[in-house]
């Protein structure tokens, strides 16, 4: 694997190395619980953490919403009563499992791609509940679980045919990013723009929308990309293949194909440019 050319993350993101660890500890936590409980319950929203938002899909969820939630609260609850009551000794593997992985996501910043380890001991419990393990023993009850059970399984498959096509044919063309208006404006230049024009970008939003709105053959990217900070963990461009990051505005200005802040339009003469505003961002093409 290739060396980090910078202090990674567990150095600058760890609790073991920050200057406040139990604060962080806490921090963490609650980021932990926003995710897995607060989000869970009610999918993405725009009040939910920010490390949260920007690693689940609001329509979706962590747990698909409360029924997802609520199908591996029970399973917990009742792998947890079989392993009190010494019917399955086994169960105890997966709440050891389960506590080790919460507890190693609130070691560092958490989010949603570092809480696979606990996604796997979450998708057991759901399972158990599913899986008829903990019957009651009372004829009526479990005739009305298993209804309950065919139904949760439905919801769930369906559930999974939804987010699968939400998530390869829709939010894989949407970066978390930047706002709209830049997608808008990026389009418009990549409409109209001549094949062999440069494209000049603002830095902000992230560069990584590109790779959204227009992605680019790897090798191409891999071929021309100049990197201006090579020492550090997380590195930025300067180009790759047609398009220019970060580059001042006035120095930007002779180029044929634009996006730009709106608030810098008045920078490119109507006389010389089209400029084609889209909310915060806009599009600029020389005439």
């Amino acid at each position: 694997m290739p060396r980090y050319t910078g202090e990674t993350r567990l150095v600058t993101e760890s609790v073991f190395f920050s200057a406040d660890p139990f604060g962080d500890l806490l921090r963490y936590a609650k980021a932990v619980f926003d995710i897995l409980v607060a989000e869970g319950w009610r999918g993405g929203s725009e009040t939910a953490s920010r490390l949260s938002t920007k690693n689940v899909t609001p329509e979706f969820g962590y747990f698909y919403h409360w029924v997802g939630f609520c199908i591996t609260l029970v399973g917990a609850c009742f792998m947890a009563w079989d392993l009190a009551s010494g019917r399955r000794p086994r169960n105890l593997l997966v709440a050891m499992w389960l506590g080790a992985a919460i507890v190693t996501a609130m070691l560092t910043q958490p989010h949603m791609t570092r809480l696979g380890l606990v996604f796997f001991p979450l998708l057991l419990c759901a399972a158990y509940g599913l899986s008829g393990a903990a019957a009651s023993g009372i004829r009526w009850v479990d005739r009305m679980a298993n209804v309950l059970r065919v139904a949760a399984v439905a919801y769930l498959v369906f559930s999974f045919a939804a987010f699968a096509r939400h998530y390869f044919m829709e939010y894989s063309r949407h970066s978390f990013s930047a706002p709209p208006s830049y997608a808008q404006a990026l389009a418009y230049v990549i409409a109209h723009a001549e094949p062999d024009d440069a494209i000049y970008v603002p830095e902000r939003p992230i560069y990584t929308a590109i790779l959204f709105y227009d992605p680019p053959d790897p090798r191409l990217y891999m071929d021309t990309v100049q990197i201006e900070n090579m020492d550090v963990a997380f590195q930025k461009p300067l180009s790759f293949g047609r398009y220019r990051i970060g580059i001042d505005v006035e120095a930007a200005a002779n180029g044929n194909a634009l996006v730009i802040w709106t608030a810098h339009a008045p920078m490119f003469p109507t006389s010389t440019f089209d400029v084609t505003p889209f909310d915060s961002f806009s599009a600029v093409i020389r005439r």
